[in-house]
């Protein structure tokens, strides 16, 4: 599973936020601002439409930790 967030040159937009996501679905249509995608946020399942732009992908072992770390928050 590959996880993204936003890209931190977003950090200064209203709607920018430091969650975790994953890549539901893209939208092949080009618009004048780039590909929608649909992301769903890892923590609240919630689903967010934003460009695929403005996401960049966290590393292998970056993704591992997150994940390891959500599951102990579980237990």
């Amino acid at each position: 599973m590959i996880l993204y967030r936003m890209k931190q040159s977003c950090s200064k937009q209203p709607w920018f936020d430091k969650e975790i996501y994953t890549l539901v679905d893209i939208d092949e249509h080009i618009t004048p601002f780039g590909k929608d995608a649909t992301w769903r946020n890892l923590l609240t399942c919630e689903k967010r439409n934003l460009f695929f732009d403005i996401m960049e992908p966290i590393s292998d072992l970056e993704s591992i930790a997150i994940i390891r770390e959500i599951r102990l928050e579980q237990i």
